[in-house]
């Protein structure tokens, strides 16, 4: 967890409780947890709500109420981690149903307030808890202890017994209203943990349950590390209305739909370099099995469904390089000039220059303005400072851009050739092969200067945007699969055809498993599935603009999963660690 993060006061509450939790008195019971809201995820009306109309009110101790200070002190039966803390301070705030919430923050008795010493307010022990004012129901909850000294992951087993104990006294009997959805172990390196307080810790997600399905959803989050603390909880919940989710009739079997998900998956190798680890066993060099395919199988059609954005691939394809040797470096100002020449063909005599020098790289600047036509052209480049090594280039410019009324665009094979021309003077002698990836062209620059849209923007009707349009990204190809985790983007102008940016990374991704004596790919389909089978949800489909909930079959557990390449067995592999260059 990071230092000092806010819990926010946003989350809408359960439905009815059937047992009191512990806080709640008995008087109190009988009330609903939340109002109602809708099923579509609860977004924002154009109407303002009084935590938009009113910042959040700052209240000294002094002046807490003592029915909210009872409030607090009824939660550390629930809450020990939290025992012995004081009030620093509390806020008043609304939720997005405009129902009054309390937000606490906690310290140590003896630690310092926050507008004292900041290193010492850093090291000490805070929490955060968030209630509703009315019936003192707790919705989140965060605290950060220096003296928790733990540094290995809590058992998944251990971390889903401790969840459950603690929702149970949180929740009551509404805990049968959810479900156990996954639990994401969350490790760091022993600099985050001895420098940065981090501790290794288990997330613990559950799903609502409508009518018996679970929602495709997050609803609570409990955080746990290995000594049975409770670091973080969240309730996020919505208080749904049955009636509004379609009853699951008609619909082909589970058995049926997982044949048509296993049709789709399309399982295939790819290489990750460990320099980024979105695995959850090491940060070494891997081959697995993975798939993009995120979506489902509609119960009563057996069509494949999109979740979310979609997981179709672009175009990509194999194409044949021959680097240059020695490969290009800069080492000073004429050199990189050198190289801004010839990639966009710009003479930079007139532009203004400044050179910035960081601890691991060199940062070259020019800058050129126009006053009469009130554009300019700004362009930028990172060198490694050790290797010479050219790590990014980005152009930002409105001169020269073409403004007639029906411009002349290069085609998306010119925009390759260009890049490929630019990618070989830096690239690794070793790599001889890159799966290129073409971006689809989303804009067109064709604006005029009196900013009337053009004929083919009208024809097009696409609407004004300054910038790159064309984008390929390339991995590199080793031993016929690409490098997942590696990547190089060319961003190129449609109309001018120049290079307008270019990330490059490390020069090389270092020494990779060999593609050999591998599971087959049969093997590793049938354990994929039988590692995250498919399973009946309802969907709220919120990419649309008016979002309804569906049924759908899709994987039971909201958990990305690879099969490695050599064992054949399925390992979790984290998207959001997964950092490419």
């Amino acid at each position: 967890m990071s230092k000092r993060n806010t819990i926010l006061a946003g989350a809408i509450a359960i439905s009815l409780l059937t047992a009191n939790p512990l806080w709640i008195q008995p008087a109190e019971a009988s009330q609903p947890a939340a109002k109602a809201a809708t099923q579509s995820g609860n977004k924002e009306t154009a109407q303002q709500t009084k935590a938009q109309q009113n910042e959040a009110k700052r209240i000294p101790p002094q002046k807490v109420p003592k029915e909210m200070t009872d409030t607090i002190t009824k939660l550390t039966r629930i809450l020990p981690e939290i025992d012995g803390l004081k009030v620093s301070y509390a806020e008043i705030d609304f939720d997005r149903d405009d129902r009054e919430v309390w937000d606490f923050y906690l310290v140590k008795p003896d630690d310092s307030d926050e507008d004292e010493d900041e290193d010492e307010w850093y090291d000490s022990v805070f929490a955060s808890v968030t209630v509703y004012a009315d019936t003192g129901e707790l919705i989140q909850y965060e605290i950060e202890n220096p003296e928790w000294t733990s540094t290995k992951l809590p058992t998944t087993a251990f971390a889903e017994r401790k969840a459950k104990d603690f929702l149970k006294k949180v929740m009551g009997d509404a805990t049968k209203e959810y479900v156990l959805n996954r639990v994401r172990m969350q490790n760091y390196s022993e600099d985050e943990i001895e420098y940065d307080g981090e501790i290794p810790h288990a997330e613990v997600y559950y799903e609502q349950l409508i009518n018996g399905i679970p929602v495709n959803r997050d609803a609570l989050c409990v955080t746990v590390d290995a000594q049975g603390h409770t670091l973080s909880y969240e309730n996020s919940s919505i208080a749904y209305d049955p009636q509004d989710f379609p009853k699951p009739e008609g619909l082909i079997s589970l058995d049926a739909a997982a044949q048509k998900y296993q049709a789709k998956l399309g399982l295939h190798k790819s290489y990750y370099t460990g320099l980024f680890n979105p695995f959850s066993s090491s940060a070494n060099p891997r081959l697995v099995y993975e798939t993009e395919v995120r979506g489902g199988i509609d119960p009563h059609t057996g069509e494949y469904i999109v979740i979310g954005e979609s997981d179709e691939p672009f175009h990509s394809e194999v194409v044949q390089v021959q680097p240059t040797k020695p490969v290009r470096s800069v080492t000073n100002r004429e050199e990189a000039e050198a190289v801004i020449e010839s990639l966009i063909g710009v003479d930079l005599s007139s532009y203004r220059f400044k050179e910035n020098d960081e601890d691991y790289y060199i940062e070259y600047l020019w800058m050129k303005t126009d006053e009469d036509t009130e554009t300019s052209d700004y362009i930028r480049m990172e060198v490694n400072v050790e290797e010479g090594r050219i790590e990014g280039f980005y152009r930002d410019y409105d001169m020269d851009r073409a403004d007639e009324a029906n411009p002349t665009l290069i085609t998306k094979e010119a925009a390759l050739e260009t890049a490929m021309k630019a990618m070989e003077q830096y690239l690794d002698p070793s790599v001889t092969q890159l799966n290129v990836t073409h971006m689809d062209l989303p804009y067109v620059v064709v604006s005029n200067k009196k900013g009337k849209q053009t004929g083919m923007e009208q024809a097009q009707g696409l609407s004004q945007f300054s910038g790159p349009a064309y984008e390929l990204v390339f991995h590199p190809v080793h031993q016929d699969v690409v490098v997942k985790d590696f990547e190089y983007r060319i961003q190129i102008d449609p109309n001018s055809g120049k290079i307008t940016s270019v990330k490059l990374g490390s020069s090389s991704y270092g020494e990779l498993p060999p593609n050999v004596r591998t599971v087959s790919i049969e093997q590793a389909t049938k354990t994929y599935l039988k590692n995250n089978p498919l399973a009946l949800k309802y969907d709220l489909n919120e990419d649309m603009d008016e979002p309804t909930p569906i049924l759908i079959y899709m994987p039971k557990k909201d958990q990305v999963y690879v099969i490695d390449a050599y064992t054949g067995k399925a390992e979790e592999f984290d998207e959001y660690d997964y950092y490419p260059y």
